[in-house]
């Protein structure tokens, strides 16, 4: 019971914190960049959440299922297999996701804005279209590391990744403005993969 609770509070803590963050971020693009901005990034990251749903298909949820269940069995075998089949399932649909949306793009982006501002967004839609596949490693790096109950290791990535996410993205938005924060929300993903991957195999 007192481990339980530990984790708990550990883990509770650093979602308030992620999401503390995530607050901080938002009222800085709609103070620096103003609320039409506010709207871009709602609309174009709804998408790019529903896609990456799509390519994931829950991996992260069921990896973390049978890594916990094989590792209390003790069979590491069968948890490795696992996650590494997840691994190469993972990356082919994304890697599917990233081109299509790519491909796609002009058409995709008229599509949610309508008219012929494909242009005007180009760069903001291709920035969060390469986070599908870090997002997607991170998600699945992380059910991996829940499944084996590590859960300090995940409090720490976690919170240093959206520490690290603030900093980075608040110089971004100051130097470029939206396409700062579009190109932060990029690295945010890919440190989220580095700190996943450190909390599985560091």
């Amino acid at each position: 019971m007192r481990m339980f609770i530990k984790s708990t509070v550990l883990m509770g803590s650093v979602g308030i914190l992620g999401m503390g963050i995530s607050l901080a971020l938002n009222k800085l693009v709609a103070v620096f960049l103003g609320p039409p901005a506010i709207g871009i990034h709602g609309v174009l990251v709804r998408f790019f959440q529903i896609l990456i749903q799509v390519s994931s298909l829950s991996l992260p949820l069921s990896i973390s299922k049978y890594i916990s269940q094989y590792a209390s069995e003790d069979r590491l075998d069968k948890a490795r297999f696992a996650f590494r089949l997840s691994l190469v399932i993972v990356v082919l649909l994304s890697a599917i996701a990233l081109v299509f949306s790519i491909v796609a793009s002009n058409h995709i982006i008229v599509w949610l804005f309508g008219g012929n501002k494909g242009a005007d967004y180009l760069v903001l839609y291709l920035l969060l279209a390469g986070t599908v596949l870090f997002t997607n490693l991170s998600s699945l790096y992380n059910g991996a590391v829940q499944g084996l109950l590590e859960q300090k290791r995940l409090a720490i990535s976690s919170a240093a990744t959206a520490i690290l996410v603030l900093g980075a993205t608040t110089g971004l938005i100051y130097k470029w403005g939206l396409r700062g924060y579009f190109a932060g929300l990029l690295l945010a993903s890919i440190i989220g993969w580095i700190a996943a991957a450190w909390a599985l195999w560091g």
